[in-house]
């Protein structure tokens, strides 16, 4: 190991120790120990100091409660010391300035960035897609529904007017009944004459 990676490594694990500091400052923790990746790391330092800088130390939903707060703070704080003992790692692995480890890792990195960048593309379009099968379910049961409404509604005119009707045939049928006794009795009248 080289004095170099001696120090880096040092380095890296004093911003570690500084992680657990009473005073600890989200904000001015990520800046000095991202000035000290591009030191250490010079071209490869930019993912990584992407990594440090994603981390988030706060939730902003507006009604969490500072034991939530707590809880997100330190999931922070651990995923921090994660990243960095991962770069002591790869300095210990692969040191700082060979540059067929540069390169090998440089196309380990391209790789598994290009297959989170797959997964996340295809997880956005799962969500998408679930989303609109979601709503598509959604307004297509309303619109059954307001069918199925409108239709019942129209049944429902349709059997009163078909009541109507009945109730207009049944009075005309007794019309005619009546009609029918009336032109027996007439009928029998007239028979009773003629004999007469």
């Amino acid at each position: 190991m080289t004095e170099k990676e001696r120090k880096a490594i040092e380095t890296l694990q004093a911003r570690i120790t500084a992680i657990d500091t009473n005073n600890f400052d989200p904000i001015v923790w990520t800046d000095q120990t991202c000035n000290y990746i591009k030191r250490i790391f010079g071209d490869d330092a930019n993912e990584k100091i992407d990594q440090l800088e994603d981390i988030s130390y706060l939730v902003t939903a507006p009604m969490a409660g500072p034991d939530i707060q707590n809880r997100r703070k330190e999931k922070g704080k651990q995923q921090a010391k994660e990243y960095l003992q991962g770069y002591i790692d790869e300095i210990k692995h692969y040191g700082l300035d060979s540059n067929d480890n540069k390169s090998s890792m440089q196309v380990q990195k391209s790789s598994f960035q290009t297959l989170g960048k797959n997964i996340a593309f295809w997880g956005l379009i799962l969500v998408v897609v679930g989303g609109a099968f979601t709503l598509g379910s959604h307004f297509g049961k309303s619109n059954f529904d307001k069918e199925k409404m409108d239709y019942y509604q129209k049944n429902s005119n349709l059997q009163s007017q078909i009541d109507s009707l009945q109730n207009i045939v049944n009075e005309q049928t007794k019309e005619i009944h009546k009609i029918n006794v009336e032109n027996k009795a007439l009928n029998q009248k007239i028979s009773e004459i003629e004999k007469n």
